[in-house]
């Protein structure tokens, strides 16, 4: 452990006087040095004892700041706080959701049921409102990836991006609920759930996000669930607008 020791700290030595003598002939090197003192600095804390994930960050902020606001729309003001408890109801509900189709596994998202696990990924059709933010924190809670679908998406193209990100799941505001239900034999033949964010009446095979909150508990998410294995982990999915063809967007956990 010694030797070890003793060796990784050699060559830190010998890249440090590496990185000085080319500063000595480029002066603008001494931004690179900040820069790599910058990233070392950062990879520490995201691998601390702190937590590094995207919901663990946004948890200690929410605790420290509950009253503050965080987000005002249409009018009305959100809390951290308030976003806090409402993102933790999300993840409570979703954790204890009992299963999926009972078919499927096309697409690499779906299969027999079952509650969701850390490292799926659930898609999210869902315009611009606080309940996106909600199911954002509230799935990251669950160490589970986020995949952000444009709202004009429709059929081929809608099934293409639920196959690209591996859906297990699609999460669908009520008023783009019509975007959704032309294939939703689609859906269930690669075994994924489909949870609409209103009272419906929805078809038998989709869910009511609204009536799983109904019975959730705002109480924090076990912690360690969104822990992510390592700095590679993916954090979420974002989907272009589509003027550029079928693109996905992948963004590993350490990248903000």
């Amino acid at each position: 452990m010694l030797a070890v020791g003793g060796a990784v700290a050699a060559v830190a030595l010998l890249l440090l006087l590496l990185l000085l003598l080319v500063s000595v002939s480029r002066p603008a090197a001494w931004a690179e040095v900040a820069f790599l003192a910058r990233a070392w600095r950062g990879r520490r804390e995201l691998l601390g004892e702190a937590g590094s994930s995207l919901a663990q960050r946004w948890g200690r902020l929410a605790r420290s700041r509950p009253e503050k606001v965080f987000l005002r729309f249409e009018g009305r003001s959100f809390s951290y706080g308030q976003a806090e408890r409402e993102s933790n109801r999300v993840g409570q509900a979703l954790r204890g959701w009992p299963g999926g189709p009972a078919g499927g596994g096309g697409g690499g998202g779906g299969g027999g049921g079952g509650p969701l696990q850390p490292g799926q990924t659930v898609a999210l059709l869902v315009g611009n409102e606080p309940a996106f933010v909600w199911a954002w924190i509230g799935l990251a809670k669950l160490g589970v990836r986020a995949a952000f679908l444009g709202t004009a998406l429709r059929r081929g193209a809608l099934l293409h991006c639920l196959r690209a990100c591996g859906a297990r799941a699609l999460l669908v505001a009520h008023d783009l609920f019509e975007a959704v239900e032309p294939i939703l034999p689609n859906l269930q033949e690669m075994g994924i759930a489909v949870w609409a964010l209103g009272k419906g009446p929805y078809p038998p095979e989709v869910t009511s996000l609204d009536d799983l909150l109904e019975e959730a508990s705002d109480e924090p998410v076990p912690y360690d669930l969104a822990t992510p294995r390592d700095l590679s982990d993916t954090c979420l999915y974002i989907f272009t607008s589509g003027t550029t063809g079928m693109h996905l967007m992948h963004l590993p956990v350490d990248q903000k």
